[in-house]
């Protein structure tokens, strides 16, 4: 697959899959994007240009919807997305406003419906909002990090401790970054490795990777040069799915090394 520019970032998931270009331009496979009443599955895996208001230099997926942080600062939404906490989303990129009608500004880490802006405060996209309206939780106190799933929101507060939004939390301890798919796995970064989120709570690697990405059924993780995966996100083999001993993947003299996003900001 040719792209006319270099990609800077990727964002990947059941469904959808998005690739950022160095000049902000946006390209998406798995979902048709022609028109609020046209938004279905593409078998081609053709990626097409999102007609974004701006440049991007920010992506996130979940299921078969995305989000897009435009350099002037607001934020787009997209997809098909009637599974992801019920929100309510057209194929065609939708600005997400403020409760006030003011575009939402500010998001230092974006995920599907939800973001935190610069000082660690989450927004939550209002299910009932079209276009899409970004909802303070100040209640929920200064964030560090967090994570979207289909049907809910995982969190990282100072405290080093996951919790999720509206739920009971996950007593795993100093973590430092999360990620999750939208109908799959959640993993996180402590100071003592990589581990597996959800229940049985399992250590994957022993030491913190510079990055982690985690994608329907499985992961990948980078440290320096290398990169090991595992789940589904390994090379394809037997029961690869059900495997979650990580393995390390062998890439091209001249491919990218990094993972996803370009900066820790927002990968």
């Amino acid at each position: 697959m040719t792209l006319p520019r270099p990609p800077i970032a990727i964002a990947i998931d059941f469904g959808l899959s998005c690739v950022l270009l160095d000049d902000g331009e946006v390209r998406c496979a798995g979902i048709n994007l022609h028109g609020r009443d046209r938004c279905w599955p593409d078998p081609s895996q053709e990626l097409v240009r999102v007609e974004l208001p701006a440049p991007a230099d920010r992506i996130a997926v979940s299921g078969g919807a995305a989000c897009a942080r435009l350099r002037d600062g607001r934020v787009v939404c997209w997809g098909r997305v009637d599974n992801v906490r019920t929100l309510s989303l057209p194929c065609d990129p939708q600005v997400v406003s403020m409760p006030g009608g003011s575009a939402f500004g500010g998001a230092a880490r974006l995920e599907v419906g939800a973001a935190l802006d610069g000082k660690g405060l989450l927004f939550l996209w209002d299910p009932t909002g079209q276009p899409p309206v970004a909802r303070p939780r100040p209640e929920l106190g200064r964030l560090v990090d967090l994570a979207a799933r289909h049907d809910s929101v995982l969190a990282v507060g100072r405290d080093g401790e996951i919790h999720e939004v509206e739920g009971e939390g996950i007593a795993l301890g100093a973590v430092e970054r999360l990620r999750c798919s939208a109908f799959g796995p959640c993993a996180a970064v402590t100071r003592d490795g990589v581990h597996q989120v959800d229940p049985p709570l399992r250590g994957l690697l022993d030491h913190r990777p510079d990055e982690l990405e985690v994608g329907h059924g499985g992961g990948c993780v980078r440290t320096g040069e290398a990169i090991q995966c595992w789940g589904n996100a390994r090379p394809y083999g037997r029961d690869a799915d059900r495997d979650l001993t990580p393995q390390s993947v062998r890439l091209p003299p001249d491919a990218s090394r990094g993972l996803g996003s370009p900066s820790p900001a927002g990968g």
